[in-house]
């Protein structure tokens, strides 16, 4: 993505800021699927992906640096799941996914002053973050009839860099109202 607005272009549109934006992102990977027969198949899939920043951004008005953005969001990712038909009428999926999160965040904040009339310094962002991210999950998908069915499911999410477990339970139920 690029876009790159001048202060002409800003003024014109009453845009409060201006600059430039450059965003890349990639992701390459790889995808296995395993049928197990008429029941159900697995897919397990592992990527990389990629996302670049390189902003910079001033205020119309005084042609102030807002943000100066050279950040660079990585990570290794493997997932898998699994859809199998029970019986007739239920149908379970499970499976987990785990991400490896490498970034580099290097962001300065430009000097302003506030909505109040304050003056707000100015500062600078060096942070590297490596941490890993894992979650599981299992769901039900009972039909009831040829037009209700539920889902109930269960996730579980842990995230190393900030020791944070989210459970998530979850419940839908589904109509259709007609084929």
């Amino acid at each position: 993505d690029h876009n790159n607005p001048d202060a002409k272009t800003a003024v014109e549109n009453d845009m409060v800021y201006y600059g430039s934006q450059d965003h890349y992102q990639s992701t390459n990977g790889i995808n296995w699927r395993k049928l197990w027969g008429s029941a159900g198949y697995s897919n397990t899939s592992f990527a990389f992906t990629s996302e670049s920043f390189n902003d910079n951004s001033y205020e119309t008005g005084s042609g102030l640096l807002l943000e100066d953005n050279r950040s660079l969001e990585q990570a290794i990712s493997l997932r898998n799941v699994n859809h199998f038909r029970l019986n007739s009428t239920n149908v379970a999926e499970f499976g987990f996914d785990a991400k490896h999160v490498m970034a580099n965040y290097d962001i300065v904040y430009g000097s302003y002053t506030n909505a109040l009339g304050n003056p707000v310094a100015g500062s600078t962002k060096n942070v590297r973050i490596r941490s890993d991210k894992a979650g599981a999950f299992f769901s039900l998908t009972p039909d009831f009839s040829r037009f209700l069915s539920a889902s109930l499911v269960s996730r579980a999410d842990y995230f190393a860099y900030n020791r944070n477990l989210d459970l998530s339970p979850r419940a839908s139920l589904m109509a259709r109202l007609d084929d």
